[in-house]
């Protein structure tokens, strides 16, 4: 009798480039994003997720560059939380970037609340982002199962 080949797992653990912040332990769930350039705000970067699983993959962010003379937000420690509000743009439950005692996405003083959020990205080589981080389609999706498994839907997003 002839043996089929075992399936392939759903899920295969990727190797953990440890980009968690000191201290963290197995079962951390957020997001860390290191800038290419880290003096530059402008500069496009790689978003790294980890999850209940671990280590979920990495993404480029902010390939497309920034609108104007835009750009990312400050070094720091932030929270993803769900968008409150639909907009013009992008829905409730969008991850919004926000800054510690601020409210729903806004990153600190001087910016909009509900106004900074992680979102698609646009067509390739066209500026698309007013601050945002943004990220591939798949990405995104890992964003937001990581943001179902933590508790408040609110997650650690560490920006370098």
């Amino acid at each position: 009798m002839r043996r089929l080949p075992r399936p392939k797992p759903l899920y295969r653990p990727l190797p953990d480039p440890g980009k968690k912040p000191r201290g963290a332990r197995d079962g951390w769930i957020g997001v860390v994003v290191e800038r290419d350039d880290p003096a530059d705000r402008r500069s496009p970067g790689t978003m790294y997720l980890y999850g209940r699983q671990g280590y979920l993959g990495d993404f480029r962010t902010n390939e497309n560059g920034f609108i104007g003379q835009s750009r990312g937000i400050p070094p720091g420690h932030y929270t993803l939380q769900p968008k409150r509000q639909s907009g013009a743009n992008w829905p409730a439950q969008t991850p919004a970037i926000t800054g510690p005692g601020q409210p729903v996405g806004k990153p600190g003083p001087g910016y909009k609340a509900d106004a900074i959020l992680l979102h698609p990205e646009g067509r390739p080589g066209v500026p698309d982002s007013l601050s945002c981080l943004t990220v591939n389609s798949e990405g995104l999706r890992r964003v937001m199962h990581i943001m179902h498994q933590a508790p408040d839907s609110t997650v650690p997003l560490i920006v370098g």
